[in-house]
């Protein structure tokens, strides 16, 4: 997720054209039990389909404290959603 993961407004999302990558992504975020959705986006013409990860708003902070960033951009947006100091170490 450090590198081709992102931040949105409430959750961190991870995209890739590889779905069995974001299958296997989505199986280690449910043996953690962090709260996270997949969907995929056809883009159409001669694209290929994108697949999405995204950890919700509501399974961030146990993210935060089992996996984390190291990535200080992502660790300090993810500790501002979440709304507190706090992060992994």
């Amino acid at each position: 997720m450090d590198t081709d993961g992102f931040m949105n407004n409430a959750n961190a999302a991870c995209a890739c054209i590889s779905k069995r990558l974001m299958n296997n992504l989505a199986d280690i975020f449910a043996k953690f039990q962090i709260i996270h959705s997949r969907t995929s986006l056809n883009r159409g013409g001669n694209t290929r389909e994108l697949f999405y990860v995204r950890v919700l708003k509501a399974g961030l902070d146990n993210y935060n404290q089992k996996i984390g960033f190291s990535s200080d951009y992502k660790k300090e947006k993810l500790l501002r959603i979440l709304g507190n100091g706090a992060s992994r170490i």
